[in-house]
């Protein structure tokens, strides 16, 4: 292909070439080549259409790769292997999975998910490294981010703050958002400490709590004074009134020790949803055991002491967001379905074309992300872990049955509308799930007719076994939850398929792109502390302060979830396929009306939120998920 005196094949361009060829009839597939030997520059694709003047038809073949040798690609209709009776088209999906296994390899090691098989960001085949531009995008954030935090480090790096106003003047270094605004005015407030457990940066810690239990001896006399129903404490147990939060996974895992400790406790707390419909916590225990030295405090307390245990009930808060809903659940996980997506589905695979949108940057990030994983954990958090023991336990006790979005939440105990009300993430996120089965079921209905075809497909069969055994081999073995080895039914398939789109999506921007309000000022969700847990009455400012990070450790904290909270220029959100694999006019009327769906929760959210007072809850708006894990 060329034109004289033509610059072709320029970046982001589109380019129409007239071949003459003799007739071949229907084109099967075609092959893409570089001239030039050493000197030829790699050449990424995004779509080649061929339409024949004679016969007037079109042959639409969508690419997406980096043409770096000879690569071949097969015409954009989708199929599947049962359905396949051509011996050119079968010999070429089992020739591309047999490259892909090899290019694509996996890493296991035990008690993790499985990842690429790559150490470095640099090895990783060119495929799945982020695109120069967003490679760059991504460094101006992070220097952007470095630079403004960077010029209040510098002069005060080891300084403590003198009080809870100087954390203000570090996170206005920021352009803060309304939400941070409100937190700074208001975080001191029971209520607002229990809404950022429904609404903040880690919606997925509270669980209905429906007995006492013992290392958390709770008294009815404890709580005299916070329940308003004229109930007893089972009373309001029964009725769904009573919730709590346990990092009991925290307990024994090693803390950063030397001249300057870092602490982090594993406490429970236990909430109280008034009949007004606040949630307000009202019993906090700061370690696992029951004694003399770990009283259980409440309202109460002294102000000064009441506040501080509920700073080190959000400090464990920050690590179970960090490395398990975000890092673990999201990240992670997500790998896992891509890295079986890429190995063992062809791209005429109707479920490849469903899920690669929804995989698009995640691996580079990952294999970037375990390259610096302990220095980030170590800058940021209170854990010197270089063995993973916390993600590991929190993998162990994972379950295949909590990626879906609805049972995650009926587990907990959390779904109930009446009992919970202002739960806004479990309502937008229950209406999204409900918008990606729908979206789910109508595209795998254009491909799969019945149970039989599912269970006769061989390639998604073996991706499903590579996710088993290679992907998620340490998660929870039990019986009702463990992951499944095949797939035995058209609805097993939509609901696999549901949940690995909403994990990346719902799931993901849930907690990620709340993160920076609510670690924007510091005293609202400390990172970690420097001085360990009280073990009795007396905290004053000066305590808190000494506990607290200092400046230059503060300003680490926040560049982290500012750098993750920013969306790239070229950004796809959930409902855009600008880069859909998809060629039939019936999937287009299905991703339409995907989109339309979308548009409609976008319209009900913003409704709801004229009716709230602030902050809103804004970060399931569907034009605010990206399409993929990308930060």
């Amino acid at each position: 292909m060329n034109k004289n005196f033509y610059n072709d094949f320029e970046r982001g361009r589109k380019d129409a070439y007239y071949i003459k060829a003799p007739v071949v009839g229907d084109i099967k597939f075609i092959k893409l080549f570089l001239k030039g030997g050493k000197l030829a520059k790699d050449w990424y694709v995004r779509r080649i259409v061929i339409f024949d003047l004679d016969s007037r038809k079109s042959f639409d073949f969508p690419c997406h790769t980096w043409v770096t040798a000879d690569v071949t690609i097969p015409v954009g209709t989708a199929s599947i292997a049962n359905n396949e009776n051509d011996p050119d088209m079968t010999n070429l999906r089992q020739l591309e999975i047999q490259l892909r296994k090899e290019t694509y390899p996996w890493c296991k090691k035990d008690g993790l998910p499985g990842h690429i098989g790559f150490d470095t960001y640099k090895d990783l085949p060119r495929d799945l490294k982020f695109s120069v531009q967003l490679e760059w995008e991504k460094r101006g954030i992070v220097l952007h981010s470095i630079y403004k935090l960077g010029m209040q480090k510098m002069t005060t790096v080891f300084q403590p703050f003198k009080d809870f106003d100087d954390f203000k003047g570090l996170a206005q270094t920021l352009q803060v958002s309304d939400s941070v605004t409100y937190i700074m005015e208001n975080w001191k407030k029971d209520e607002e400490f229990g809404r950022q457990f429904l609404n903040g940066a880690n919606p997925v810690a509270l669980k209905r709590m429906t007995e006492t239990v013992e290392k958390f001896p709770v008294s009815e006399e404890l709580l005299i004074g916070f329940l308003d129903r004229s109930m007893s404490l089972e009373e309001e147990m029964g009725a769904g009134h009573i919730y709590w939060v346990d990092y009991a996974d925290l307990d024994g895992i090693p803390r950063v020790n030397g001249e300057k400790p870092r602490y982090v406790s594993s406490p429970m707390c236990m909430f109280y949803v008034r009949s007004s419909g606040d949630m307000v916590p009202i019993a906090i225990q700061l370690e696992q055991a029951p004694s003399a030295d770990n009283p259980i405090w409440t309202p109460n307390n002294k102000e000064m002491d009441w506040l501080l245990a509920k700073m080190w009930v959000c400090c464990a808060d920050a690590h179970d967001h960090n490395m398990g809903s975000h890092l673990l659940k999201s990240h992670f996980l997500t790998e896992v379905f891509a890295v079986a997506t890429f190995r063992n589905l062809p791209s005429a695979h109707p479920v490849y074309k469903l899920l690669v949108p929804h995989c698009n940057s995640i691996v580079a990030l990952n294999t970037k992300v375990r390259e610096k994983l302990q220095s980030i954990v170590t800058g940021m958090l209170a854990l010197d872990d270089p063995e993973w023991t916390y993600i590991k336990k929190l993998f162990s006790k994972t379950t295949w049955k909590s990626l879906n979005i609805a049972v995650d939440l009926a587990t907990r105990g959390v779904d109930d509308v009446d009992a919970l009300p202002n739960y806004f993430y479990r309502d937008d996120a229950l209406r999204l799930w409900e918008v990606i089965c729908e979206y789910v079921q109508s595209m795998t209905a254009l491909y799969y007719e019945s149970d039989d075809d599912v269970t006769g497909d061989l390639e998604l069969q073996q991706w499903m076994k590579d996710i088993h055994d290679n992907g998620l081999a340490g998660c929870a073995i039990e019986e009702d939850n463990a992951v499944p080895a095949s797939l035995d039914s058209l609805d097993d398939l939509n609901a696999t398929l549901a949940s690995i789109i909403a994990n990346g999506t719902v799931f993901h921007a849930a907690v990620n792109y709340s993160a920076i309000d609510a670690y924007a000022f510091g005293p609202n969700k400390p990172a970690f502390m420097r001085e360990p847990p009280p073990k009795k009455e007396g905290a004053t400012m000066d305590t808190i302060m000494r506990s607290l990070p200092n400046k230059g450790e503060q300003a680490t904290v926040i560049a982290f979830p500012y750098f993750l909270s920013q969306f790239t220029d070229n950004e796809t959100f959930l409902g855009e396929f600008p880069d859909t694999r998809f060629c039939e006019p019936d999937a287009f009327e299905v991703m339409v009306s995907f989109k339309n769906e979308l548009q409609r929760v976008s319209e009900e959210i913003k409704e709801r939120n004229k009716e709230k007072q602030a902050p809103t809850y804004t970060y399931l708006l569907p034009e605010r998920i990206p399409n993929s894990v990308s930060a």
